[in-house]
Order: C-alpha cells, then sequence, then structure tokens
C-alpha cells in the first residue's frame, strides 16, 4: 500500500478549548492527512484538510443503533470515548476511498503525523497507537467489525455500549486486547509525548524517560521535546503531545503565526529558535526531586481515596437494588 490514505475523526459536542485555533495549525500542518470533526459546534474558517460536520447528540446514538443492533446507551458526551472503535461503522458512509481511519482527542497539539505512520510502515498494521488520544484502524470491512469479538478487559462492546459507566473501550485494556489478543497485527510503541497529569509541570507519564531540563514545543509542523544530557541540548521528536486534565490553558496570537511555539502547564508562548536551558527553566521549571515525590504521593492518596469511594457508592448502590 503506497502512502495510505489517512481521515482521522473527531466527536466534539459544546464549546471547544481556548487552544482549538492551535490544534487547528498543528493539523493544517499535516496536509496529506484529512480530519472529519462531527460537532454541534458553529462553523468557522478551517484548513483545507479540516471539515466540520453538523451532528447532534441524539443523531450520534441514532446513527450508532443503526449500525449496531443494540440500544446504544450514551448518557452523556464523554460516553462517545467508548464508541470510538465503532466510528469504522458509523461513519462509514464518510469513509469510502480512506485505506484507514482513526479518532482522536482535542487536548494535543498535532506533529507530523505522515512522518511517524511512513517510518513505522502503516501499512503493516490493523491497528495503529494504543491509546484513544490518536488510534488508527485499517480501513476494511471486518477490521472494522473486530470490536465485537471478545478479548476485551472491560467488557465486551454489547455491555459496554448498554452501560452508563465509561469503561475506556477505546483504550489498550479494551480494544487493545482484542487486537492482541486475537493475533492480529498491531503498533503500541509510544512515540507520543503523553504528559502525566500529577505533576504541575511537563513530564511523561508512566515508565517514559524524563529529563530534570525539558522543554516541549511545536515547531514548523513537528512536536519536538529539547532536554540536557549532560552538557549537551538533544531533541526527541513525536507524533503528537497530549496534556490531560489541565483545564483552561491560554495562548498568544503570535502563536498563530510564530514558526515556534511552547506547549507548558499555563498555555502556549510563541518563542524563537534555538531552544535552550533558559527556555526550559522559563518553561517547564523543575522544583526539584522532594518536591515532586510528594506531589507523587499526594496523586497516590487521592486515588486510594476516589477508590474507596467508588467501591462504598458500589455497594451501597447493590444494597438498594437488593432492596
Amino acid at each position: 500500500m503506497c502512502n495510505p490514505r489517512v481521515c482521522i475523526i473527531g466527536v466534539y459536542f459544546g464549546t471547544f478549548p481556548d487552544y482549538f485555533d492551535l490544534w487547528l495549525r498543528s493539523a493544517a500542518a499535516n496536509h496529506t492527512v484529512d480530519f472529519m470533526i462531527f460537532t454541534d459546534a458553529k462553523a468557522r474558517e478551517l484548513p483545507d484538510n479540516v471539515r466540520f460536520l453538523p451532528i447532534s447528540f441524539d443523531e450520534i446514538i441514532k446513527r450508532g443503533q443503526g449500525k449496531i443492533d443494540l440500544q446504544i446507551l450514551l448518557n452523556r458526551p464523554y460516553k462517545c470515548c467508548d464508541l470510538r472503535p465503532a466510528y469504522g461503522l458509523l461513519f462509514s458512509d464518510y469513509l469510502e476511498g480512506y485505506d484507514y481511519w482513526g479518532h482522536c482527542d482535542f487536548d494535543l497539539i498535532w506533529g507530523d503525523i505522515r512522518y511517524f505512520l511512513d517510518k513505522y510502515h502503516l501499512e503493516k498494521y490493523d491497528r495503529f497507537l494504543p491509546l484513544g488520544h490518536l488510534c488508527l484502524y485499517k480501513n476494511t470491512e471486518e477490521n472494522n467489525r473486530r470490536f465485537m469479538l471478545s478479548g476485551s478487559n472491560c467488557g465486551n462492546y454489547d455491555y459496554v455500549f448498554t452501560t452508563e459507566q465509561n469503561c475506556a473501550f477505546d483504550e489498550l485494556n479494551g480494544v487493545g486486547q482484542i487486537f492482541l489478543k486475537n493475533g492480529f497485527p498491531v503498533f503500541h510503541e509510544r512515540i507520543f509525548a503523553d504528559i502525566a497529569k500529577i505533576y504541575k509541570r511537563y513530564r511523561l507519564a508512566l515508565e517514559d524517560i524524563n529529563y530534570d531540563e525539558q522543554v516541549f514545543f511545536w515547531r514548523e509542523g513537528k512536536v519536538y521535546r529539547a532536554y540536557r544530557d549532560g552538557g549537551e541540548i538533544k531533541e526527541d521528536e513525536f507524533i503528537y503531545i497530549h496534556f490531560k486534565e489541565r483545564g483552561k490553558l491560554p495562548f498568544e496570537q503570535e502563536c498563530l503565526k510564530a514558526p515556534l511555539f511552547y506547549v507548558t502547564n499555563t498555555g502556549f508562548y510563541a518563542g524563537q529558535m534555538p531552544v535552550g536551558l533558559a527556555d526550559m527553566e522559563r518553561y517547564n521549571h523543575f522544583p526539584g526531586t522532594d518536591y515532586e515525590k510528594s506531589e507523587l504521593k499526594a496523586f497516590q492518596k487521592a486515588e486510594r481515596n476516589r477508590n474507596w469511594m467508588h467501591r462504598i457508592s458500589k455497594a451501597v448502590g447493590m444494597k438498594e437494588k437488593i432492596r
């Protein structure tokens, strides 16, 4: 398959985040990839490779029930994330002629998508990338129905699509496990910058490598991290940077035209090349190892309390049902 045609689908209801214009700028730089946004938002000026497709929340439900023989339960827009693996069926009339389709988030900035698809040979895989921020599927009838197979760690599709609970079916433990357990070819390397929500400054999540001095930025269509390694400034490139649960992030208007802008925990700031230690200190200050250990402990304590309250709530609910 030579230079496969790719379409990325986003579903969004309500007001887009403040930095959506930067999302659009980074999407526009990926001129060989198409983006379709199904939304109830008002029409606006868009790049040539981005389309707004008007749709209501109820229409999403009807479209799902028309393609899948289930009484689909979507009680709030966020629940659409569980429906993502079925977008190949739901939006099949929009995806004709595409070799791959994908789903995505909007709390991110795109890097050079095609560079990474070519580098890692997208055409070898039926599912490309592990998480809901961006995941691509080969656009075939068989592959678009594989979410219906067994193997998910969070319940099969008929449960997921009919429960009020968010199941993260679009993630690695959901449909990702279906593809892995059934032996379908997948690419699950972490070639993206997934920012941990635990820390104030921007650090990569899980076991991804971090540095005391590091900063993330978009430059001329690509996403990078600059970091100090010994006495040398080095750079890593990513397919995108995802910054979850960060709330409002304002941006300087210069970011819409500047060749470089920083992606930080307080917003987006126009910059100049080259990136140096002063920029790392200014835009991603390292508060010290002890401080970040205390942030981790506070997060872990909050998670234990949240899990405990969830168990109590679940037990009370079961008791009420028995009555």
